[in-house]
C-alpha cells in the first residue's frame, strides 16, 4: 500500500495498513446502539482520506478521489 500512494502520501512512520470503510459518521441514538443494519448503494466515487486526528481532535484531510464509472 505504502508504494502504491506514496506519491499523494508521504510515508512518515511505516506501520501495517489497516483500511477502513466508513458510510457515515456521527451519533446514532442510544436505542440504536449494537443494532445491526442492512442497506444496500452505489457508490459514484472512492475517496482517500489520511487521519491527522489527535486526542480529542478529529481531522480528517482529502489527498484523492476517483470517480467511478457505472458498468
Amino acid at each position: 500500500m505504502f508504494a502504491a500512494t506514496v506519491g499523494i502520501v508521504p510515508v512518515t512512520h511505516p506501520q501495517p495498513f489497516r483500511a477502513d470503510v466508513v458510510v457515515a459518521r456521527g451519533r446514532a441514538p442510544a436505542r440504536l446502539a449494537g443494532v445491526p443494519v442492512e442497506a444496500t448503494w452505489v457508490a459514484d466515487t472512492v475517496v482517500l482520506v489520511a487521519d491527522r486526528s489527535a486526542p480529542g481532535r478529529p481531522r480528517f484531510e482529502q489527498v484523492g478521489e476517483v470517480g467511478l464509472r457505472p458498468s
